[in-house]
C-alpha cells in the first residue's frame, strides 16, 4: 500500500487513474471513531468501483491555526501511520499543514486535490470542516463537492457513554488516570499509563 507525501502544487509522480474514496483527518490516537469512520470509506470505495485513499497530516492543524491551545498528541506520527496502514487503504497521503494550505477555501482545497486525482467520494467524520472559508462549511462543502462533481458524506459519531468518541475524550479519560476506558476506545492493547 503506497503511502506518499503530497504537495498540492506538484504533480504525482505515478499518476492513479482509479476513482477514490477518500477521508481526510489528522487521526490522532485512530480510535473506534476513525477506525468506523475509514471503515465506512473502504465500504463505499468497493461499492463504487474504487480505491480507498486517507488525507491525513503531519501534524494536526489546529498546531498551525490555534497554537495557544496545542494539546500533546495520543501517539506519534509512526506510529499513526501504522495503524492506518492496519486498516488495509490502497493509499495513505500525507499533507504538511503550512500557512498557504490554511488559507486555501473549500473550492480551492478540492480543485487542487481534482488535480490530481479522479475523487468518487469524500466521507468526512461528523464535526469535519475544512477551508479557510468556516462559516457556513458543511453547505460549501456539499455546494463544491456537487459542482466538482464527487459524492459527499458525512459520518455520524461513534459513541461511548452517550458522548462522542474523540482524542479529546480519550486525553480526558487519561488525565483522569480511567486508562481503560482510554485504551477501549483506541481499540488497542498497547499500555496507555
Amino acid at each position: 500500500m503506497p503511502i506518499a507525501e503530497l504537495d498540492l502544487d506538484q504533480s504525482l509522480k505515478e499518476p492513479i487513474n482509479t476513482p477514490l474514496v477518500f477521508t481526510i483527518g489528522t487521526f490522532d490516537g485512530v480510535h473506534l471513531g476513525h477506525q468506523a469512520l475509514i471503515q465506512r470509506a473502504s465500504e463505499e470505495a468497493k461499492r463504487l468501483r474504487g480505491k480507498l485513499a486517507i488525507l491525513t497530516f503531519r501534524t494536526p492543524p489546529a498546531w498551525l491555526l490555534f497554537p495557544e491551545k496545542k494539546k500533546p498528541l495520543l501517539i506519534s506520527f509512526e506510529e499513526r501511520i501504522q495503524k492506518l496502514n492496519s486498516l488495509h487503504p490502497d493509499y495513505i497521503f500525507i499533507l504538511e499543514f503550512t500557512e498557504e494550505v490554511a488559507t486555501l477555501t473549500v473550492d480551492e482545497f478540492f480543485a487542487k486535490l481534482k488535480r490530481h486525482f479522479r475523487i468518487a467520494k469524500f466521507i468526512f467524520g461528523h464535526d469535519a470542516t475544512i477551508g479557510s472559508d468556516q462559516k457556513q462549511n458543511r453547505e460549501n462543502i456539499l455546494r463544491s463537492a456537487k459542482l466538482k462533481g464527487f459524492e459527499v458524506e458525512f459520518f455520524p459519531p461513534v459513541l461511548f457513554n452517550g458522548q462522542p468518541v474523540s482524542s479529546t475524550l480519550i486525553r480526558g479519560y487519561m488525565e483522569k488516570g480511567h486508562f481503560a476506558e482510554a485504551q477501549k476506545l483506541m481499540g488497542t492493547n498497547q499500555n496507555l499509563a
